[in-house]
């Protein structure tokens, strides 16, 4: 990226932030559509494997149950007036 912000005239943060929103925004897209195959220009086409997709939904719903259970519960306590 050094040699391209130098051929360009601009500075490294500058192409940095290109290729990084090009990374973002591919992935946004694939998120938002399903999952379906993204093809970039000169890049290739980017795809989700469908086994992978439910591994991954699959880890999230287990750590989301795990994070769950791990919170602590407060009993509620008497003010100490047991009603005698």
């Amino acid at each position: 990226m050094k040699e391209i912000a130098q051929d360009l005239g601009t500075s490294f943060e500058e192409v940095y932030s290109i290729v990084n929103s090009q990374s973002k925004f591919t992935a946004h897209i694939v998120e938002h559509s399903g999952f379906e195959t993204v093809s970039l220009p000169y890049l290739g086409k980017f795809t989700v494997n469908p086994y992978r997709l439910q591994m991954i939904n699959q880890n999230r719903a287990e750590r989301k149950i795990v994070k769950h259970e791990s919170i602590p519960r407060r009993e509620v306590q008497s003010d100490g007036d047991s009603g005698d």
